[in-house]
């Protein structure tokens, strides 16, 4: 049921990631284009990292496998 939570978190972080990179691109001033696209990514950094520490794997987008699982060492 976690796992089910924070996959759901993790889609939200990613829409919201993609509403906030949008309304950065309509913003009429124009004004630093780097500020903008580094604050529209953190709805997604933070659910990805949320994600990995609550499955125990390292997953940035939604929809992939993880990159990495973890050692039991």
């Amino acid at each position: 049921m976690i796992d089910r939570s924070f996959y759901i978190v993790h889609w939200t972080g990613f829409i919201l990631t993609l509403f906030f990179i949008t309304l950065s691109i309509l913003d009429p001033s124009g004004d630093e284009y780097v500020i903008h696209f580094t604050t529209s990514m953190m709805p997604l950094i933070l659910a990805s990292i949320m994600n990995s520490l609550a499955n125990k794997r390292i997953i940035f987008f939604p929809w992939q496998q993880s990159w990495r699982k973890p050692n039991n060492n």
